[in-house]
């Protein structure tokens, strides 16, 4: 029967002695062999024969594939640990190790801190960021674009503000002329439109933000939901099954700062119309 795991460590289906190997799933495509046939591993040594020199090469058992939906399936094959050392003739020796750190973003500093205790001489790191770093890139450039996409939308609903305020001046027209006729300073009637700009897009802010946030609680328990309806896995080339969130609050801070930023540019418009309102034109037709 095939077994396809998603996931899973290889050393599930692996045993020692067995000399099994565990293939990508888009890997095992290329070579066309599929669980239970056979593939040569030739390794990078000689052996010496009467016959001449000769590559060493093991027959192995393909027992699993890898499906992970991302390039790990075109490149990744696993064999047991025990396995291996006998090919390589290591004995107990490793070529190396892997360590897992708790925060994935620190994996640079575990790195250092790895290579200083065990001897820069003897050792050489490499992180996450090198073997799988076009996918770092591109979460990376997806957050980006996101904020500027996010950016672009604020910026139409500002635009909305625009044309909300100026209808405002256009009513208004008379009132602000009668406040100027009183000897209302022409910066009073300018702050309070560009004042009443902000109230109305902080309440909009505010109101978005705490939309966001309850679309963020919602959102882990909702995306396997969203997935099964679809019948699409979304986040596939992610190497992605779920959709944890955690909320930043720089982030958070970002995008609000840019959304007021955009909406007070949104204000200037409109106060400037009211700063060159003429109250003797206006009081003219009424």
């Amino acid at each position: 029967v095939s077994r396809a795991f998603e996931f899973a460590r290889p050393e599930a289906v692996l045993e020692a002695g067995q000399f099994g190997i565990v293939l990508g799933a888009r890997l095992a495509e290329r070579l066309g062999v599929s669980v239970g046939d056979h593939v040569t591993a030739v390794l990078p040594e000689a052996t010496v024969t009467p016959l001449g020199i000769f590559a060493r090469q093991k027959r192995l058992t393909v027992v699993s594939l890898l499906r992970t939906g991302s390039q790990l399936d075109q490149t990744s094959a696993y064999v047991a640990r025990a396995d291996a050392a006998k090919l390589y003739r290591l004995g107990d020796a490793v070529h190396g190790f892997h360590v897992a750190a708790e925060d994935p973003l620190a994996a640079r500093n575990v790195r250092h801190e790895l290579v200083g205790l065990l001897g820069a001489h003897k050792f050489r790191g490499r992180t996450w960021f090198q073997s799988l770093g076009n996918l770092y890139n591109a979460i990376g450039t997806t957050k980006n674009m996101l904020l500027l996409l996010l950016s672009l939308l604020v910026a139409v609903a500002a635009f909305n503000l625009v044309s909300g305020l100026v209808m405002i001046v256009n009513e208004r027209r008379g009132d602000v002329a009668i406040l100027r006729t009183m000897g209302a300073p022409t910066r009073v009637t300018t702050v309070a439109f560009a004042s009443l700009g902000l109230v109305i897009a902080t309440v909009g802010v505010i109101v978005g933000v705490f939309a966001g946030l309850g679309l963020g609680l919602v959102a882990e328990a909702g995306f396997p939901l969203l997935e099964s309806a679809l019948g699409v896995a979304l986040m596939s080339e992610y190497v992605v099954t779920s959709l944890p969130v955690a909320f930043s609050a720089a982030d958070i801070m970002r995008v609000v700062g840019i959304a007021l930023g955009l909406c007070l540019l949104a204000t200037l418009l409109p106060a400037w119309r009211v700063a060159r309102l003429n109250p003797a034109d206006v009081l003219r037709h009424d």
